[in-house]
């Protein structure tokens, strides 16, 4: 009985061990977001180049927010100043955003012609809020959440994309930059 106890708890450990990202930067981690008849979604959460601290208030952060991201294509359908938040939601994108193939941005899997993200249609939304802080600065933090879907004509389920975090740091670094100008 104990033997059969202590081969179940090394078999559950070594199930959920994670190896954290050889360069060091910050932990990955994979979480289940739902699943269905043909399989599992995951959802990468990597922090890298999502979350700023800045020394200004939110106020002063909406227009370089805005230049972010007219300068990479993505039209901002929402724009809720009070609550902090700009959006290009439910927007639908093929091959490049900002000038960079999209698949520099996320992972949407592999077809015949390469990675899903530079040949099939990207439906995705990307969202900055921006919070103040305690100390008179504010917090910004930008995610995004992406679908690829069959550009060929045939039908075929949308397949779930992760990011690969590089498009929130390019819309953080703009922002900083920006701000850098005012």
């Amino acid at each position: 009985m104990r033997r059969s106890l202590l081969l179940a708890l090394l078999l559950v450990a070594g199930c959920v061990t994670a190896n954290p990202p050889a360069d060091g930067t910050g932990a990955v981690s994979d979480r289940v977001m739902g699943w269905d008849s043909k399989g599992i979604y995951h959802s990468t959460q990597d922090q890298r180049g999502r979350d700023m601290v800045l020394p200004v208030a939110a106020a002063k952060v909406r227009e370089p927010i805005l230049a972010a991201y007219d300068a990479l294509g993505l039209e901002l359908n929402v724009i809720d100043p009070p609550n902090g938040v700009y959006a290009a939601s439910d927007i639908v994108k093929s091959r490049l955003i900002g000038g960079s193939m999209i698949s520099n941005f996320l992972s949407c899997g592999d077809g015949f012609s390469g990675p899903r993200a530079n040949t099939d249609r990207i439906h995705l939304s990307v969202q900055t809020t921006v919070k103040a802080d305690t100390a008179g600065g504010s917090s910004v933090m930008t995610n995004l959440t992406a679908m690829a879907q069959n550009s060929e004509g045939t039908s075929s389920n949308a397949a779930p994309c992760t990011t690969t975090g590089a498009l929130e740091a390019r819309i953080n670094a703009s922002i900083k930059a920006r701000l850098l100008l005012q």
